[in-house]
């Protein structure tokens, strides 16, 4: 059984408030960059310390996101055999695709193999995702929060499996996002 204090709005949207989450700090909806550059980190940066307070230790703080308008840009290529049809997903070249550093968030552009109708470097799956970007910090003045529409496939020329992201207007447009402090810092 959960206790604290449920909140819920008119459109059924709830949120339960206990004693490890004791301010809501700040919330609301963020557009994303429009889009990303290679060689350099994406997300939307939030001020935590806006009155120039020390920064929040990470077990302080809480985020909360989730993607709101998502694109998803793929190939579906056909193929006959003896009369029946095969399908199978593909990368689509037609977007900018970024692989990512996880420790570091520097992007850098990824280009998936289009060079004739069979060979197209397959996908395996693909889906928004949204998170606190933390780099491996354990105290912060900002919030970074990363957003963008993952894709897990395969790269034939480096015949390895891959996980790449399209950001901004190829991929998560805007998110959702709350953050809230879990301990009181105050005089």
């Amino acid at each position: 059984m959960a206790y604290g204090l449920k909140v819920k709005d008119t459109s059924a949207n709830e949120l339960l408030i206990t004693p490890d989450i004791i301010s809501l700090f700040n919330g609301g909806r963020e557009a994303m960059p429009a889009s990303g550059t290679s060689g350099q980190t994406y997300g939307e940066t939030i001020d935590i310390t806006p009155d120039g307070e020390s920064a929040y230790a990470e077990a302080d703080i809480g985020v909360l996101a989730d993607s709101f308008i998502i694109n998803i840009d793929l190939t579906l290529y056909n193929v006959n055999v003896d009369g029946s049809y095969m399908q199978s997903w593909f990368f689509n070249n037609s977007s900018s695709f970024f692989t990512r550093n996880e420790s570091t968030g520097v992007i850098t552009t990824w280009t998936p193999d289009k060079s004739s109708a069979t060979n197209y470097d397959g996908l395996l799956s693909c889906f928004p995702l949204c998170f606190w970007d933390k780099r491996g910090a354990s105290t912060f003045s900002n919030v970074e929060i990363f957003a963008g529409t993952c894709y897990l496939g395969y790269d034939q020329s480096a015949s390895v499996y891959k996980t790449v992201y399209t950001v901004g207007s190829q991929g998560v447009e805007n998110v959702d996002y709350a953050i809230f402090l879990r301990h009181y810092k105050g005089s």
